[in-house]
């Protein structure tokens, strides 16, 4: 069995929404995943913005949430992972709900698949952060 990985919701939105290495994000569906609880919200908020740029109507967005919603991914709740991300986002001077991600993976010892390059590099800003995070188009 492949390993597993924490994954964000650059990665989730790609399995509903055709995108830029959205087949690549599918390939990880036959791997465990996991992700604190925010995923759903932030997707949720994507679609929604979908919708009011007119890219999705509201029935298709609905239903391409209910389709994340029910993804195969163990969800942890981000309370949990909040003290360590906002101590991270202090130190990479990045978003907290981003560092939030490469909290979790940080204390699962997984590594955090992403198609957010600016994730990427910030994590990339902590030697002890190395290879923690990366990028979906470079997943080996």
């Amino acid at each position: 069995m492949p390993p597993s990985v924490v994954v964000d919701a650059s990665i989730a939105l790609k399995w509903v929404l055709e995108e830029t290495d959205s087949e690549l994000a599918r390939s990880l569906l036959d791997r465990p995943l996991h992700a604190p609880d925010l995923l759903l919200v932030e997707c949720a908020s994507t679609l929604w913005h979908k919708t009011r740029r007119q890219v999705l109507d509201p029935e298709g967005a609905a239903a391409l949430y209910a389709h994340l919603a029910i993804a195969p991914i163990a969800f942890a709740a981000s309370g949990g992972f909040a003290d360590t991300a906002m101590a991270l986002a202090l130190e990479l001077d990045h978003p907290a709900y981003e560092c939030l991600y490469l909290a979790m993976a940080q204390a699962l010892d997984l590594q955090l698949v992403t198609a957010d390059m600016g994730l990427v590099r910030a994590a990339g800003r902590a030697p002890r952060l190395a290879g923690r995070a990366v990028i979906l188009a470079d997943l080996t």
